[in-house]
């Protein structure tokens, strides 16, 4: 009993504080389960046996909740990825899920020893085909630049010596200011942004300089013949529903993501000092992309995490026919959740 109550504040407190809505939903079949547990013991403790017997027809109802749910929401991502084979796959399984509900509600079931045998045998399968469910959904790989460049290069020569890096726009000085590594971690909500980022020619870890425009001709003076070059970002981002989404922005295109969040792009070297600062509507001759905003929207509850990359190319020959980048001009970061 008392580790029951242990469970159930462990798993109430972990309901309480997450904000994935599939962890919640499955936190809450197992606390359910554990207060049903808990309740069926204490009412056998004290020789109420038919009140015990009712939570034990309540586990039974959660049970195939649980079973019935997850064999829906498998079929559910199988037919978004078009595979087949797995609903195939998981007929059985639902055909003994509603077996069992007709052995239960419309005859007296028995509760003989081949039917709890076949109870436990039932309820493995179906954790190591939620185990098998899980590594069907890949993450975003680990090696980000690798993942960005993964397209073979067919015939194509990069020349471009340009090296790029991803900072915070905080409003901090620029004195030994530090590029973003690997992750960004922040909140996801609603009509709040996700974050700003500045572009930077150096692979460097850390920048030193006074103003922005400084700061940006600092590095960018130390390339010869670099004027046919342009700033280019690709944003990538997966959904809780394990849908991937990509995207490149060569010019300003603030809604192409627009049910999830908004991105602006903005030319801070040549901003003229003391105008009003705004984000870029078009692109002119002279025009580069030298920070980056998304802004969160009502579907941003839907968004797992992003990968934010930044290049620089000079031609559609740095693109392969597909669109994706195929130089090595580029710098990529993960943004997640907090």
């Amino acid at each position: 009993m008392i580790v029951l109550l242990l469970v159930i504040s462990i798993l109430s407190y972990t309901l309480a504080t997450t904000d994935d809505l599939l962890t919640k939903v499955m936190v809450t079949l197992f606390l359910s389960f554990t207060i049903n547990q808990f309740l069926r013991n204490l009412f056998l403790i004290l020789n109420k046996n038919n009140m015990s017997e009712l939570f034990n027809k309540i586990n039974l109802i959660l049970f195939l909740i649980y079973w019935l749910g997850f064999l829906i929401y498998w079929n559910y991502i199988a037919i978004t990825k078009h595979d087949y084979m797995s609903i195939l796959f998981s007929l059985p399984f639902l055909f003994m899920g509603v077996f069992i509900v007709y052995k239960e509600f419309k005859r007296k079931w028995k509760r003989s020893l081949y039917m709890k045998k076949l109870l436990i045998i039932l309820f493995e399968i179906l954790f190591l085909c939620g185990c098998n469910y899980d590594k069907q959904v890949e993450p975003i790989k680990d090696n980000i630049v690798n993942d960005v460049n993964e397209e073979v290069k067919e015939e194509y020569e990069d020349n471009n010596p340009i090296k790029v890096g991803l900072f915070l726009a905080d409003d901090s000085n620029y004195h030994n200011k530090n590029k973003l590594v690997d992750t960004y971690y922040t909140n996801f909500t609603n009509g709040v942004d996700i974050g700003s980022f500045e572009v930077f020619f150096t692979d460097d870890n850390v920048i030193d300089g006074n103003r922005f425009k400084d700061t940006w001709y600092k590095y960018y003076n130390m390339y010869n013949n670099i004027e046919d070059y342009k700033i280019g970002f690709n944003v990538k981002f997966i959904l809780k529903d394990g849908t991937n989404y990509s995207g490149n922005f060569l010019e300003p295109d603030i809604y192409r993501f627009g049910d999830y969040f908004y991105v602006y792009l903005y030319d801070d070297v040549n901003q003229a000092d003391g105008a009003f600062y705004s984000h870029l509507e078009e692109m002119k001759d002279d025009t580069m992309l030298t920070s980056i905003k998304i802004y969160a929207v009502d579907g941003i509850d839907n968004v797992e995490n992003f990968i934010l990359s930044v290049f620089t190319y000079k031609d559609s020959n740095d693109f392969d026919s597909d669109g994706n980048y195929r130089g090595d001009s580029i710098y990529g970061i993960r943004i997640k959740r907090k």
